[in-house]
């Protein structure tokens, strides 16, 4: 399976379960290699309804610029079956806000999105939608 890791994330599939580890200050060039990374990856889940998992603790936030990619992959991952994305991080209300504008389609439906502060409560989730990751806990 197809997997890209680099200083600012790493993406893999477990299944049909699609995760995503971010990690530091994110700018256009960043958002827009990530997109691409993502979209490789992806493109061997999107046959079928797939879940999406990305882990944000380590995420120092974007510019401005990096909002639009983000956006473009997100119509994208909703054009291509898309079931369910949680999103894992600590409680973090600058965070909270940054996605909200960056994921306005899907960060206010409940039924589509999630924030948890737990890998476990957003694998369980993510479960009881019908994905299952290979690994019972996902360790970042």
């Amino acid at each position: 399976m197809y997997t890209a890791k680099t200083k600012h994330y790493q993406i893999w599939c477990e299944n049909n379960v699609l995760i995503a580890v971010i990690s530091g200050q994110w700018g256009a060039t960043e958002a827009l290699a990530y997109t691409g990374d993502f979209k490789a990856v992806a493109s061997k889940l999107i046959d079928a309804p797939w879940a999406h998992i990305t882990y944000l603790d380590d995420w120092g936030l974007s510019t401005p610029d990096a909002s639009a990619p983000i956006q473009g992959l997100e119509r994208w991952c909703m054009a291509n079956k898309l079931y369910c994305d949680a999103v894992v991080y600590k409680e973090h209300a600058i965070k909270d806000y940054v996605l909200a504008n960056a994921l306005r389609n899907t960060s206010n439906n409940p039924d589509v999105y999630r924030h948890f502060t737990s890998s476990k409560d957003a694998i369980d989730w993510i479960t009881s939608k019908g994905f299952l990751p290979t690994s019972e806990k996902i360790v970042v």
